[in-house]
């Protein structure tokens, strides 16, 4: 071998080794970048951001927390909360006419709506004769507010003036507000008749 053919050789010799040498450090920078089945991935960070909530599509409206329940409809009045009395005794062509007067004296509203119920009772409480006839009148519903009055007008037909009239002196007149089933006696020393034929009349509340 020539001296020539060393120096090729030894020359090949060390670019073989800086080849191989260059591609282990390769080998191991790759495997470095690759993580190992045996070791845990780290989980990627995520940032979560503030949030503001989004106004509602459908805003309510002011004074909506304030609301108050819807009050009751107002209530047919009843003797414990009114004074009831007569009044305006008055007497015209055969005919004495009284206003039966209600009065409000309780802290709330009441109604009055049509004809009171009237009838004539004697000294022994017993009922004369028949309950008081109702004229035709138009009427609308009343509401009392309190102290407020209203008035029922009633007419007494003189019982001389009626046949099979039997007349007797009465002592209470007992009487229904419209729609209850409370009465209230006040007194009335009218002459009624005592039969089925009534001569008394009774109007609506005004």
């Amino acid at each position: 071998m020539t001296k020539m053919q060393m120096l090729r050789n030894g020359a090949c010799g060390m670019l073989l080794c800086s080849a191989l040498i260059l591609a282990g450090c390769s080998s191991q920078s790759s495997d470095s970048s690759v993580p190992s089945p045996d070791q845990p991935t780290p989980a990627a960070s995520t940032s979560i951001e503030a949030t503001t909530p989004a106004p509602s599509s459908a805003p309510t409206e002011a004074g909506d927390d304030e609301r108050t329940p819807a009050t009751d409809e107002v209530h047919a009045c009843s003797p414990h909360e009114v004074e009831v009395s007569l009044t305006s005794n008055q007497g015209a062509a055969g005919h004495q006419y009284v206003d039966i007067m209600v009065t409000n004296i309780a802290s709330q509203p009441c109604e009055l709506a049509g004809y009171p119920g009237v009838s004539m009772h004697g000294q022994a409480g017993q009922l004369i004769g028949v309950p008081a006839q109702q004229e035709d009148a138009e009427w609308s519903p009343l509401t009392l507010e309190p102290g407020a009055q209203a008035v029922a007008s009633l007419g007494f037909t003189n019982t001389d003036m009626l046949e099979n009239c039997e007349p007797i002196q009465g002592k209470d007149l007992r009487i229904f507000l419209p729609n209850t089933d409370e009465d209230v006696f006040v007194p009335a020393d009218y002459l009624v008749c005592s039969t089925e034929q009534s001569n008394m009349q009774i109007r609506p509340f005004v």
